[in-house]
């Protein structure tokens, strides 16, 4: 009769190792899970930031456009407006503006007021001319409007083009060697016509001799031949 209830004992035994394997198993599937959701979690940070760093990169690349537009959106010249030009080219020069209207200066240093309109017409009928300063244009922000801006470095005004005799050697050295090869010709006639006329300020030899070398012409040569042959 003792044999039964040994028998039963083991049975009981035997079914311990069973139930802790059982939780042994639940106990790693929701620590899978959790690690799962933590890498999910980490997923979604990481694309969180580089969509951040992307959207960053982009307003960078974006941003010199939209100052270089803003640097002439500031501009406003209305068509109508007048702007004075000035013919830095010594003879008659006819200009041609909108609707192929004519323009003429009669001669170097006449002034005359120009409709914007026209101005940008004649800006492009006559690009190689406006470039070498043929005509001066009296407004900074007509002139960077028409993208001349780097020409006015080499182009001088009527006044100094009248005056250079005036200055000292460097300046005329300075002038003249900077000066587009149109403006370079005005100055050689200013100066021919100085020494034609006996104008007391192109008496001086120096001066003279040294625009003849920066021009590379001999100027008191011309100017007698003109002198003889009229």
């Amino acid at each position: 009769m003792a044999r039964p209830a040994g028998n039963k004992n083991a049975d009981a035994n035997a079914e311990v190792p069973q139930i802790q394997g059982d939780t042994k198993v639940d106990s790693t599937q929701e620590e899978n899970k959790q690690l799962k959701r933590e890498i999910n979690d980490l997923k979604a940070m990481f694309q969180q930031l580089m969509s951040t760093v992307q959207s960053q990169n982009e307003a960078k690349v974006v941003t010199p456009i939209i100052e270089e537009e803003d640097e002439y959106s500031t501009i406003d010249i209305q068509p109508n407006q007048l702007i004075k030009v000035t013919s830095l080219f010594y003879g008659g020069m006819v200009l041609r503006g909108s609707n192929n209207k004519r323009i003429p200066f009669e001669k170097f240093g006449v002034t005359l007021p120009v409709s914007y309109e026209d101005l940008n017409y004649i800006c492009s009928n006559h690009r190689k001319l406006a470039e070498e300063g043929c005509f001066y244009i009296h407004d900074k922000n007509v002139i960077k409007a028409l993208y001349l801006e780097d020409n006015y470095k080499n182009i001088v005004n009527k006044q100094t083009i009248e005056s250079i005799i005036t200055l000292s050697d460097q300046q005329i050295t300075d002038i003249i060697t900077n000066l587009t090869p149109a403006l370079r010709f005005t100055v050689e006639d200013i100066v021919i016509q100085g020494i034609i006329s006996n104008d007391r300020r192109y008496g001086d030899r120096n001066k003279i001799d040294l625009i003849s070398r920066l021009c590379d012409k001999n100027l008191s040569k011309i100017a007698q031949e003109r002198i003889d042959n009229n």
